[in-house]
């Protein structure tokens, strides 16, 4: 079968003032001989989905050493959680450090990762410095500028 599918992406940076993603997207499939649409999809979550998964998942199976235990989360936001929880399902991370200027970010990624099974230890951390020195593995979802 032959679909055509459409991402539309919109970038508000003002949005998280208002406790909204500052990206929102959508998918549509549309049927190749209509072009009636078959699925209207949430496409923050796919493209979650995929990013973890290559930029955590694949990254680090193929990249990191086996004996890994700690993993350093520049950003607190979706694409972040997505990597981390891909990093997680190749090796066994023991320790998480997130590095976001945002604390109530921090904060609300910390306890969905201790939500997890067999959650690692989660330190916020306002040093990136520090952060990079503990890291066995570094993770960037972020369009913060730490230098």
């Amino acid at each position: 079968m032959i679909y055509f599918a459409v991402k539309i992406v919109s970038v508000y940076e003002n949005n998280p003032k208002l406790d909204l993603p500052t990206v929102t997207a959508t998918v549509i499939v549309l049927d190749h001989v209509t072009g009636l649409p078959l699925a209207f999809m949430d496409g923050d979550s796919l493209t979650a989905l995929r990013t973890g998964a290559a930029g955590g998942g694949l990254a680090v199976d193929l990249l990191a050493r086996e004996n890994v235990e700690t993993a350093t989360l520049f950003g607190a936001g979706v694409q972040a959680r997505s990597q981390l929880i891909a990093a997680m399902t190749v090796r066994n991370i023991k320790y998480v450090n997130i590095v976001d200027p945002a604390l109530k970010a921090s904060e609300k990624l910390a306890k969905e990762i201790e939500s997890l099974p067999s959650a690692p230890e989660i330190n916020i951390i306002q040093d990136p410095d520090a952060a990079v020195r503990e890291a066995d593995i570094i993770m960037a979802a972020t369009k913060n500028n730490y230098t």
